[in-house]
């Protein structure tokens, strides 16, 4: 296989696995894009209370992933909760706390907290105070293992606890510390996050904690916790980006809810200089606001004002769209016709009466047929969650088998190659022993033969003269280098009585074969030194006898 061949089949390799990738993982930014703007659009709705809407947008968004199954579910709860549908917001958040509470991603564990928060809260107002224990206590305790015991979502499950602990009648000591706790985790929580929605979180804490005291009847606690719910509306208020609606109402709900405190505490001027004072509120202006203001005038005894209060009672199920149920007839219309009669109008007592008799029958036809769609909603909602379930478990059965092949292709891929590369290796490998030994000969033999022709330039050195004669009026000197090893330059001198002969001479060419014929040549003319000489020419090497 060439080299070229390689690179492209280990492209071609890493694009396959790249394109299993992404369609595995899908493209992040993609989906962070698109789920941002699905919960955009949720919050959107959540601002807008358009609780069907919600429910819309989580069920066209899930399928497309841009919701997880447990945000999904935490919204979807939220909606039918708001929609006071409890069982079909209990399934939601149960199936959306199974889906993360194993799970220690960031977001998921943020998921958790606040189903739990919610779940425990619902169930805390249906009185079921039990079933609010059996999940607030294990999520705390698991939020507080993984270091999320500083949100205000932990700090408002201690509440819950609580105040459920309260009405259990466990010790005040015990119920005390645990508010205790909660409300510290609050004021910690403000410290490092000193912002106006800190403080919004910590005014629900303490007025939930307020509410729970007035309750129970225990108004010397009531008050204690309303003089440091007094004071985070008075820092709230001090923020910049707090909203003045909001101090408003709080302060309002605040002065009613001390009116009922010191009413109980039997402090009867200052209740209703409180009351007084709440009087004077935008809020007590309101339905809603006449309708909280009954708590105190009942406990007061002052049933005329209770009495017009309640006046407002319809105003209030038209605002929220509330239908005659059994739950609203024993909260609102029992309570009514109770306060009309102490207030010694009877006319409206029997009106009232006469309604609750008209809408008894329809709100026990429309409960059990509420009932009976929503078990029909839940069950069905169970058989989709189970079909979704086994579709996912599916795709997730595809996504390995696609992935097993996917890796067993590129091993095999792989094993080809590196079969081919290591036949290739062993070939260049023996190419190059063969060229090394090769190398290794042929170096030997130049060392060998360099060697020789060092030896034959110290002969053919040592046969040319290197001492010369003194000859008064006669200096003389010469030297020899030749162009390789050897050569064929000569010259040489010979005393003769007063006479000196000498020769000098150059052979044709280079080399060995110069330097034997320049041998020859100095050998002859020194064998013939007691020879008489005739020299024809002095700059010859050519000489006669």
């Amino acid at each position: 296989m060439s080299k070229n061949r390689l690179h492209l089949l280990t492209l071609m390799v890493m694009v396959t696995a790249t394109i299993f990738l992404l369609g595995c993982g899908g493209n992040s930014g993609e989906q962070k894009r698109q789920r941002r703007e699905a919960e955009d659009m949720v919050y959107a709705a959540y601002l807008d209370k358009n609780y069907p809407r919600i429910i819309e947008l989580v069920d066209s968004f899930k399928p497309l992933g841009s919701f997880s199954e447990g945000k999904a579910c935490y919204w979807l709860g939220y909606a039918y909760d708001r929609m006071m549908q409890k069982r079909m917001a209990e399934l939601y958040w149960k199936t959306g706390i199974a889906a993360v509470e194993n799970s220690t991603d960031d977001e998921d564990v943020n998921v958790y907290a606040g189903i739990t928060n919610r779940l425990t809260g619902l169930l805390s107002t249906w009185s079921e105070y039990e079933a609010a224990l059996k999940v607030a206590i294990p999520a705390t305790e698991r939020l507080k293992s993984l270091g999320r015991d500083t949100t205000s979502e932990y700090a408002n499950m201690l509440i819950y606890i609580g105040c459920c602990q309260s009405h259990f009648g466990w010790s005040e000591e015990e119920t005390s510390k645990t508010l205790e706790k909660a409300f510290k985790s609050h004021l910690d929580h403000i410290r490092r996050y000193p912002h106006a929605i800190s403080y919004r979180d910590a005014i629900v804490g303490a007025t939930n904690i307020s509410y729970n005291y007035l309750e129970i009847a225990d108004y010397e606690k009531a008050k204690l916790w309303l003089d440091r719910l007094d004071q985070l509306i008075d820092a709230y208020e001090k923020q910049a980006d707090a909203r003045p609606d909001y101090t408003e109402r709080q302060r309002a709900r605040y002065t009613v809810y001390l009116a009922k405190a010191l009413e109980g505490l039997g402090r009867k001027d200052e209740a209703a200089e409180a009351y007084r004072q709440f009087r004077k509120t935008k809020y007590f202006k309101t339905a809603e606001g006449k309708l909280l203001a009954s708590d105190y005038l009942w406990l007061a005894g002052r049933w005329q004002e209770a009495a017009d209060n309640f006046g407002s009672m319809d105003e209030v199920m038209k605002e929220y769209g509330t239908n005659s149920s059994l739950e609203i007839i024993q909260k609102l219309f029992l309570r009514k016709y109770e306060i009309n009669k102490r207030a010694g109008r009877i006319d409206t007592a029997r009106a009232v009466s006469m309604a609750i008799a008209e809408r008894l029958d329809s709100a026990i036809t429309l409960s059990r047929n509420a009932e009976a769609r929503e078990e029909a909603a839940v069950h069905q909602k169970e058989l989709e969650m189970t079909a979704e379930n086994e579709r996912y478990v599916r795709q997730r059965h595809i996504t390995r088998l696609v992935g097993m092949a996917a890796t067993i292709l590129f091993l095999i891929i792989y094993i080809i190659v590196r079969h081919r590369m290591g036949a290739r290796l062993k070939k260049a490998h023996d190419e190059l022993k063969t060229a090394y030994d090769q190398l290794e000969e042929t170096t030997s033999a130049k060392e060998r033969m360099e060697s020789e022709l060092r030896i034959a330039r110290d002969i053919q050195m040592s046969m040319v003269p290197s001492v010369f004669p003194s000859v008064e009026g006669l200096d003389m000197y010469a030297s020899m280098t030749p162009a390789k090893e050897v050569g064929g330059d000569l010259y040489n001198f010979v005393e003769k009585g007063d006479k000196l002969y000498f020769c000098i001479g150059d052979v044709s060419g280079k080399g060995v074969p110069a330097s034997l014929f320049m041998t020859l040549a100095t050998r002859g003319f020194l064998t013939l030194k007691t020879t008489r000489w005739v020299c024809l020419s002095p700059c010859s090497s050519a000489c006669t006898i």
